[in-house]
């Protein structure tokens, strides 16, 4: 992207990576973007929702509004009508025990739930399902099609170039290998790849992701259904269904085990006929405090970070990517529960 050595550096043309690179051209920097430009990613696997309650307790999520805004803020600016970005959509919840139920109703009316749930309707209303007591559903939830993030910012500020970090501030191309300058400032965006970087160690603990693309026609096409699986449409019949998640033995290609789990699962909660289109796997940057982290890195003077971003990146990437600009370009201090935890 650039001829000479810019000011900024950066590595991952995922989610997070992209909005940087945005971010800055906005502000009128000129970057350097590098990727390793393979076909199996988080940005491309993950099913992009915002959803503002989770876990099996439907607790609400955390500092869930000051993200959905700034989310909705970006993504609307940059999608076009010839390729949309956000998609609202409604969740339909399963409820499979008493136990769920009685969870669920229990924030049925009370603040910041009410914005978002309603009272349970009867499993039987939706004969696709199997083993579901009741349904909740929550609105308005939406769909961002991550891809088509870093599409929009490729065709705006052009295409990363191939390499990948193998050393800190040390890039490996096709051309060869070089040294970021000290005057570069260095952002590493490139999720769970970072801990190849050698010397570098951080408190991520990364998982494989995997999940399926099918084809039916037994499903509706307005709303993501979770029960046990998430079931999330794609338009003209397809529907995303995940996650199957692996914590060893980890691969960025999907396996046969994933497959036949996520094929069982179906079977065992849901009543339809379907054909399978595709796999897709990707390892996601999950960190071991569940929330994600930005800064600079102890003993890398100009080396930043955006880093486990987990399940929740659609949401989560805007907000966290414009603190840390923030900080670089203006001096502002990064958000402290956004500071990067001890590193082992």
């Amino acid at each position: 992207m650039a001829s000479h050595d810019p000011e900024y550096w950066v590595i991952g043309a995922g989610l997070a990576g992209a909005l940087a690179v945005h971010r800055l051209r906005l502000a009128g920097k000129e970057v350097a973007w590098f990727d390793r430009n393979i076909s199996q990613t988080a940005t491309r696997t993950g099913a992009g929702i915002m959803n503002p309650i989770t876990g099996r307790k439907f607790v609400f999520s955390w500092e869930f509004d000051g993200f959905h805004q700034e989310a909705l803020q970006v993504y609307s600016q940059l999608e076009s009508k010839e390729q949309p970005i956000l998609h609202r959509l409604s969740i339909l919840k399963g409820l499979s025990t008493p136990g769920d139920v009685n969870n669920w109703c229990m924030r049925v009316g009370s603040e910041p739930y009410s914005r978002f749930i309603q009272e349970p309707r009867p499993g039987s209303d939706f004969p696709v399902l199997q083993n579901c007591l009741a349904m909740g559903e929550i609105s308005p939830v939406y769909r961002v099609d991550m891809q088509a993030v870093v599409d929009q910012v490729i065709e705006r500020w052009g295409p990363p170039d191939t390499g990948e970090m193998t050393a800190v501030g040390h890039l490996k191309t096709p051309v060869g290998e070089r040294d970021i300058p000290d005057r570069g400032k260095l952002i590493l965006a490139t999720g769970s790849p970072v801990e190849a970087i050698v010397g570098l160690q951080l408190p991520l603990s990364p998982y494989q992701g995997q999940a399926l693309i099918i084809r039916t026609r037994d499903l509706p096409t307005d709303r993501i259904i979770h029960h046990k699986l998430k079931v999330v449409p794609y338009g003209d019949d397809l529907f995303w269904v995940g996650t199957f998640d692996q914590w060893e033995g980890l691969t960025e290609s999907p396996t046969e085990q994933g497959r036949l789990r996520l094929e069982e699962e179906l079977a065992r909660n849901f009543s339809i006929r379907y054909t399978v289109v595709d796999q897709v796997s990707g390892i996601r940057p999950a960190s071991r405090t569940r929330r994600p982290f930005t800064g600079s890195l102890p003993g890398h003077p100009n080396t930043y970070v955006i880093n486990g971003l987990g399940t929740k990146g659609a949401s989560l990437a805007p907000l966290v990517v414009r603190n840390l600009c923030d900080h670089l370009l203006h001096g502002r201090e990064i958000w402290k529960e956004l500071n990067l935890p001890p590193m082992t």
